[in-house]
Protein backbone atom coordinates (compact mmCIF):
# COMPACT_ATOMS: atom_id res chain seq x y z
CA UNK A 1 0.00 0.00 0.00
CA UNK A 2 2.77 2.67 0.94
CA UNK A 3 3.99 1.55 -2.70
CA UNK A 4 1.41 2.21 -4.60
CA UNK A 5 1.00 5.91 -2.66
CA UNK A 6 4.26 6.39 -3.48
CA UNK A 7 4.29 5.74 -7.05
CA UNK A 8 0.70 8.03 -7.45
CA UNK A 9 2.67 10.81 -5.09
CA UNK A 10 5.29 10.39 -7.83
CA UNK A 11 3.39 10.58 -10.98
CA UNK A 12 1.64 13.57 -9.67
CA UNK A 13 4.57 15.40 -9.18
CA UNK A 14 5.33 14.35 -12.83
CA UNK A 15 2.08 15.57 -14.08
CA UNK A 16 2.53 18.78 -11.86
CA UNK A 17 5.56 19.51 -13.82
CA UNK A 18 4.09 18.95 -17.23
CA UNK A 19 1.44 21.15 -16.82
CA UNK A 20 3.50 23.93 -15.04
CA UNK A 21 6.22 23.45 -17.88
CA UNK A 22 2.92 23.46 -20.88
CA UNK A 23 1.82 26.77 -19.11
CA UNK A 24 5.00 28.50 -19.57
CA UNK A 25 5.60 27.94 -15.55
CA UNK A 26 9.31 26.42 -14.57
CA UNK A 27 9.28 24.30 -11.75
CA UNK A 28 12.14 25.16 -9.37
CA UNK A 29 14.40 22.80 -8.19
CA UNK A 30 16.51 22.77 -5.16
CA UNK A 31 19.79 23.85 -6.03
CA UNK A 32 22.63 21.59 -6.68
CA UNK A 33 24.88 21.44 -3.84
CA UNK A 34 28.56 22.72 -3.84
CA UNK A 35 31.30 20.57 -3.80
CA UNK A 36 33.27 20.75 -0.30
CA UNK A 37 35.86 23.87 -0.43
CA UNK A 38 39.33 22.01 -0.40
CA UNK A 39 41.58 23.40 2.41
CA UNK A 40 44.62 25.32 1.06
CA UNK A 41 47.98 23.24 2.06
CA UNK A 42 49.52 25.36 4.54
CA UNK A 43 52.60 26.95 3.60
CA UNK A 44 55.57 28.48 5.29
CA UNK A 45 58.80 30.60 4.85
CA UNK A 46 61.62 28.25 4.33
CA UNK A 47 63.65 30.41 6.16
CA UNK A 48 61.58 29.12 9.47
CA UNK A 49 62.33 25.70 8.61
CA UNK A 50 66.30 26.40 7.97
CA UNK A 51 67.26 28.60 10.57
CA UNK A 52 66.28 28.52 14.19
CA UNK A 53 64.01 28.72 16.09
CA UNK A 54 61.78 27.04 13.03
CA UNK A 55 64.65 24.49 12.36
CA UNK A 56 63.93 22.92 15.98
CA UNK A 57 59.73 22.53 15.56
CA UNK A 58 60.21 21.11 12.06
CA UNK A 59 59.81 17.21 11.02
CA UNK A 60 62.89 14.85 11.27
CA UNK A 61 62.16 14.49 7.45
CA UNK A 62 61.77 17.17 4.88
CA UNK A 63 61.53 17.00 1.32
CA UNK A 64 61.11 20.30 -0.64
CA UNK A 65 59.74 20.02 -4.57
CA UNK A 66 60.82 22.91 -6.93
CA UNK A 67 58.84 23.36 -9.81
CA UNK A 68 59.19 26.05 -12.55
CA UNK A 69 59.56 26.66 -16.27
CA UNK A 70 63.10 26.19 -17.65
CA UNK A 71 65.44 28.90 -16.51
CA UNK A 72 63.46 30.18 -13.65
CA UNK A 73 66.66 29.45 -11.13
CA UNK A 74 65.00 25.80 -9.28
CA UNK A 75 68.52 25.21 -9.31
CA UNK A 76 70.17 27.80 -7.99
CA UNK A 77 67.09 28.01 -5.49
CA UNK A 78 68.33 24.14 -4.68
CA UNK A 79 71.63 25.60 -3.82
CA UNK A 80 71.12 28.23 -1.96
CA UNK A 81 68.74 26.47 -0.06
CA UNK A 82 70.91 23.13 0.26
CA UNK A 83 73.92 26.54 1.61
CA UNK A 84 71.54 27.69 4.11
CA UNK A 85 70.80 24.26 5.62
CA UNK A 86 74.64 23.48 6.36
CA UNK A 87 75.32 27.25 7.27
CA UNK A 88 72.72 26.41 9.91
CA UNK A 89 74.46 23.68 11.16
CA UNK A 90 72.09 20.65 9.27
CA UNK A 91 73.90 18.08 6.91
CA UNK A 92 73.73 18.88 2.88
CA UNK A 93 70.28 17.71 1.56
CA UNK A 94 70.22 15.30 -1.68
CA UNK A 95 69.38 17.66 -3.79
CA UNK A 96 67.64 15.61 -7.12
CA UNK A 97 67.57 17.14 -10.36
CA UNK A 98 66.51 15.70 -13.72
CA UNK A 99 69.19 18.73 -15.36
CA UNK A 100 71.43 16.25 -13.72
CA UNK A 101 71.23 13.88 -16.22
CA UNK A 102 71.65 16.12 -19.33
CA UNK A 103 75.29 17.45 -18.02
CA UNK A 104 78.05 16.61 -20.28
CA UNK A 105 81.67 16.79 -20.01
CA UNK A 106 83.13 18.68 -22.91
CA UNK A 107 86.47 19.34 -24.03
CA UNK A 108 87.60 23.32 -24.03
CA UNK A 109 90.66 25.26 -24.12
CA UNK A 110 91.27 26.78 -21.06
CA UNK A 111 94.34 29.85 -19.76
CA UNK A 112 96.77 28.13 -17.75
CA UNK A 113 96.63 30.67 -14.29
CA UNK A 114 100.51 29.52 -13.60
CA UNK A 115 101.80 29.68 -17.36
CA UNK A 116 99.04 31.89 -18.69
CA UNK A 117 99.27 29.55 -22.18
CA UNK A 118 96.10 28.12 -23.59
CA UNK A 119 95.68 24.17 -22.14
CA UNK A 120 92.96 21.61 -22.71
CA UNK A 121 90.54 21.22 -19.71
CA UNK A 122 87.14 19.87 -19.30
CA UNK A 123 83.89 21.63 -18.47
CA UNK A 124 80.43 20.39 -17.60
CA UNK A 125 77.80 21.47 -19.90
CA UNK A 126 73.71 21.58 -20.22
CA UNK A 127 73.01 19.22 -23.47
CA UNK A 128 69.23 19.09 -23.91
CA UNK A 129 68.14 15.69 -25.48
CA UNK A 130 64.44 15.80 -25.38
CA UNK A 131 64.46 12.18 -27.26
CA UNK A 132 66.27 11.37 -23.44
CA UNK A 133 64.01 12.75 -21.42
CA UNK A 134 61.67 9.81 -20.46
CA UNK A 135 64.48 7.69 -19.29
CA UNK A 136 65.96 10.08 -17.65
CA UNK A 137 63.00 11.11 -15.87
CA UNK A 138 61.99 7.46 -14.88
CA UNK A 139 65.60 7.50 -13.68
CA UNK A 140 65.09 10.48 -11.55
CA UNK A 141 62.10 9.29 -10.07
CA UNK A 142 64.19 6.00 -9.05
CA UNK A 143 66.26 7.81 -7.54
CA UNK A 144 64.20 9.81 -5.67
CA UNK A 145 62.22 6.38 -4.47
CA UNK A 146 65.42 4.71 -3.54
CA UNK A 147 66.58 7.95 -1.43
CA UNK A 148 63.32 8.05 0.56
CA UNK A 149 63.54 3.85 0.98
CA UNK A 150 67.20 4.22 2.41
CA UNK A 151 66.79 6.99 4.83
CA UNK A 152 70.01 7.91 4.46
CA UNK A 153 68.96 11.90 3.79
CA UNK A 154 66.64 14.12 6.39
CA UNK A 155 66.49 16.67 3.70
CA UNK A 156 65.97 15.96 0.16
CA UNK A 157 65.40 18.76 -2.58
CA UNK A 158 63.58 17.67 -5.78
Amino acid sequence: MQMAQQMMAQQAAAAAAAHAAAAGHYHAMAPTPEPPKRQAAPTFNVADLLRRPGRLKRPERICVVLRGLPGAGKSRVARTLRDIEVANGGEAPRVLSIDDYFMQETDVMVKCEETGKMVKGTEMKYVYEEEMEEAYRASAVKAYKGTVDKGMYKFIIV
